[in-house]
């Protein structure tokens, strides 16, 4: 059980007290256009692969180009700092290549790449159809952190469970395992061209709770959000929830207050805020 305590609000115009932060204008990041020639591992020229600049389209000002016939190709408007070229090919594996803020001429070597397969089933060994698996990977130079999924490379299994992704890199990349009314499986490494690999999905999970105040009364509305834990050991699972119950949370209306969250991992831990419009949030 959740317990609530009544709180005074606050003014409404207390916001407008406070001093307002001068806004500056944001300053024309200098540009440039960079060309190149991209090549296979036989040194011959790749025609049709696609260029962008990083990871993703963050800057609409960089419009994704191709190469000609001869693997050349011009990036026009590309940022004048330093980043990454992200080049995608049939057949090749994506590569990332780093870029200095002083250069403009930029070539690209493609690997083939490896091909990597499995079997998904649940615990109790049956396959599962239409599960999505999807190569994932880091670029630091783009000043991105976070994993970048390959989505190119995604294949979902079929009706045996079965995968195959192939023109995968070499080094560098995991794998995502999601499914509806699974919970999902990130970050996976597996081996390349060493036979069928076994994963083994559990089913979603849920929270259940309920929330009363300090009379024991059940709150009717409230609302809860999901968060992970402050002080949690390496080794316990965390995150792997909706994104909206971390930025929004969920709203509920029940009169006995009671509420349920799916499709949050089985066996992960959960720090869950709740608030109501009478109460204080309780963490």
């Amino acid at each position: 059980d959740i317990v609530l305590q009544r709180t005074t609000a606050s003014p409404k115009n207390a916001a407008a007290e406070q001093p307002k932060s001068a806004v500056g204008e944001t300053a024309e990041l200098p540009r440039r256009t960079l060309f190149g020639t991209v090549t296979g591992d036989d040194d011959q020229p790749v025609a049709d692969a696609e260029i962008r600049w990083g990871s993703f389209q963050w800057d609409d000002k960089v419009k994704k180009t191709k190469t000609d016939a001869h693997g050349n190709f011009e990036l026009v408007g590309a940022p004048g700092s330093d980043g990454a070229l992200f080049v995608l090919a049939d057949q090749y594996a994506p590569e990332f290549a780093p870029v200095r803020k002083d250069v403009q001429q930029v070539d690209v070597q493609l690997e083939r790449g490896r091909t990597v397969r499995g079997r998904v089933t649940n615990r109790a060994g049956k396959p599962i159809d239409g599960v999505r698996v999807v190569p994932q990977t880091h670029c630091l130079e783009t000043g991105f952190c976070n994993p970048i999924w390959l989505s190119e490379r995604d294949v979902a299994t079929d009706e045996n469970g079965e995968f195959e992704i192939t023109a995968v890199p070499n080094f560098g990349v995991t794998f995502d395992f999601l499914a509806d009314r699974y919970t999902e499986k990130r970050d996976t490494p597996l081996a390349a061209d060493q036979g069928a690999h076994e994963i083994v999905l559990t089913t979603g999970g849920a929270a259940h709770g309920r929330v009363i105040d300090a009379e024991g009364q059940p709150v009717r509305n409230f609302n809860v959000r999901v968060k992970i834990p402050r002080d949690r050991d390496p080794s316990e699972k965390v995150g792997g929830y909706y994104a909206g119950y971390d930025w929004y949370g969920a709203r509920f209306t029940r009169d006995d207050g009671e509420f349920v969250l799916s499709d949050v991992p089985a066996g992960a831990l959960l720090r869950l805020i709740v608030s109501a419009p009478e109460g204080i949030g309780k963490s």
